[in-house]
């Protein structure tokens, strides 16, 4: 009975690490996507867009959850 409660416990310590870690991927790529979309090709007008000009319109910062 004292292996099996172990166990569970383990796998319930390992399934909220899983789960922060998805969620913490989800941010960033939730994050990543809107800084992207910011960059509208329209604006540029043949120029180029740098990372560092996409990087300056970013969201201030990521949302926590």
């Amino acid at each position: 009975m004292l292996l099996l409660t172990g166990f569970s416990v383990i796998q319930a310590i390992e399934l909220r690490r899983i789960t922060r870690e998805r969620n913490r991927a989800d941010r960033i790529t939730q994050f990543m996507t809107r800084m992207f979309k910011m960059s509208d090709p329209g604006e540029a007008r043949g120029n180029s867009i740098t990372v560092r000009e996409v990087w300056t319109k970013r969201p201030v910062r990521l949302a926590q959850g």
